[in-house]
């Protein structure tokens, strides 16, 4: 029953090389299903994933105690305030940020059939706006979604170049 997991066969292409934003990703995408079978939607998307560590420091005023009383024995000691003093605390924080860059869609509900092949070649543009943040290690990778009625979605990804 494996063809009921993975209804169809897919083989993503495209150049691999250093991308840039601005840059158009030409891809070209192969099909090869198992069965009869009905796609409500192929896409593919742009991923980035960004991870970055915020450092701050903070003053953090601290009480003095002194103890008094009690002589030999603890009972009767009391502790009062005598004062304070400033401690600088840091802390560390780190971050991690997934977003969807860019899509792309290339079939929407398609009745495929078993054994023929489906290739498409479209563009992808990578958008300008909203690039990750500078001080940021970026990850990037394409993510093909193929959603497939009465069967397990397919989502491989494969690892792309993209400078900021």
């Amino acid at each position: 029953m494996i063809s009921k997991l993975r209804p169809l066969d897919l083989e993503l292409s495209f150049e691999d090389r250093t991308y840039r934003l601005g840059d158009s990703i030409d891809l070209e995408i192969e099909l090869t299903p198992r069965r009869d079978c009905l796609v409500r939607e192929g896409r593919v998307d742009l991923v980035v994933e960004a991870r970055w560590t915020e450092r701050s420091t903070r003053r953090v005023e601290k009480p003095i105690y002194a103890e008094t009383g009690g002589g030999m024995s603890s009972a009767g000691v009391h502790r009062i305030q005598i004062g304070t003093k400033v401690e600088t605390k840091e802390s560390v924080r780190d971050f991690r940020e997934k977003s969807w860059h860019a899509s792309v869609v290339f079939l929407k509900d398609v009745s495929l059939r078993s054994g023929r092949l489906s290739r498409h070649r479209l563009p992808l543009d990578i958008a300008t706006d909203d690039p990750p943040r500078r001080e940021a290690k970026t990850r990037w990778w394409l993510q093909v979604v193929i959603d497939v009625a009465g069967a397990r979605d397919i989502k491989p990804r494969h690892k792309i170049d993209v400078s900021v």
